[in-house]
């Protein structure tokens, strides 16, 4: 275990693990984001962001090499490394973005952009790519890693959407919610297998089928009216209540992250205990509890093996799983 304490008393709201895990990217509002040693603890780079408001988007790209970041203001790109800015726009169309990488290079989604927005080999060059899609985001909006899939909450249920075909892959069926029960909070795994939502009353974990997602539509011969693909109806595969011993019944939203092959569901709980649960089986495989005060987002790396947890005040804890 490494306890942490970085060079600002603001709290932790991102960490993001490098593409090798070598690394762990800590965001910190009207401060910036401190990159570590994943080993070590040391502080490799910090990407100075002062007088911004809490991120919106966070990811490595180019391999880990460059470090994208989205805020209030608009896009930024740091060399991981070193700290030093690459580039940066101010646009409205990059204020509040979502971030992912693909294929090494940047992918935005906001109010009025979706699609590649900074490649590595046009370093000094933002990109302004536009997707239907698009139309309706809202901040509740989550992009798996790869930017290729959207989760879309809606009250009752959520679907998962197909960005680059824009259509519906699958319903997210939530059994016996109401109307106020909307999705707030949902996250990928790594890998894009499985991923999971928070209403504020459970944490359903969802498996679905990239292979089933990249089936062809079909052509439909000349004049011949075909009838749109069924969408698929997922079912939780594992389902994580509140602590019965806090008595919380509503506005259960603690940190949470799904592990790179979606077996493991990491999670706070009362008196900020981290729990690791094995979605398949519904077993808690381990549980964690130190003098941390408040944590408020939690991460594992793309081998299983290393968490790491922000706090309030700039704290931050790595630890191994195993």
């Amino acid at each position: 275990m490494i306890p942490l304490q970085t060079a600002s008393p603001h709290p932790v709201t991102h960490v993001r693990f490098s593409p090798d895990g070598a690394t762990v990217a800590v965001a910190q509002p009207h401060y910036g984001v401190t990159v570590l040693e994943r080993a070590t603890g040391r502080t490799i780079a910090t990407c100075v962001m002062p007088r911004r408001g809490p991120l919106t988007g966070l990811t490595f790209c180019g391999g880990g090499k460059y470090l994208a970041a989205a805020n209030s203001k608009g896009l930024e790109v740091f060399e991981a490394e070193t700290g030093a800015p690459v580039v940066r726009d101010y646009g409205v169309s990059f204020k509040g973005m979502r971030l992912a990488e693909r294929d090494g290079a940047v992918i935005g989604f906001g109010l009025h952009t979706g699609g590649p927005v900074w490649r590595p080999e046009k370093s000094a060059e933002i990109a302004d790519a536009f997707h239907p899609l698009m139309n309706v985001f809202r901040p509740t909006f989550t992009f798996s890693p790869d930017g290729r899939f959207m989760i879309e909450p809606h009250y009752r249920e959520a679907t998962l959407n197909d960005v680059d075909r824009g259509r519906y892959v699958a319903v997210l069926n939530r059994p016996d919610k109401n109307d106020w029960e909307a999705v707030v909070a949902s996250a990928f795994c790594p890998l894009g297998r499985r991923f999971a939502l928070n209403d504020g009353y459970t944490i359903d974990v969802f498996e679905f089928s990239r292979e089933e997602a990249d089936k062809p539509e079909g052509d439909s011969p000349e004049g011949v009216a075909v009838a749109p693909m069924p969408h698929v109806r997922l079912e939780p595969v594992f389902t994580l209540k509140p602590d019965s011993a806090a008595g919380q019944s509503r506005g259960w939203y603690p940190p949470f992250a799904l592990a790179a092959d979606g077996r493991g569901l990491l999670v706070k709980r009362p008196r900020n205990r981290i729990q690791l649960w094995d979605a398949p089986t519904g077993n808690l495989l381990n549980e964690w509890s130190w003098r941390f005060e408040w944590v408020t987002c939690v991460a594992v790396s793309a081998d299983n093996l290393t968490a790491v947890a922000g706090g309030r005040h700039g704290r931050v804890l790595i630890w191994d799983l195993e």
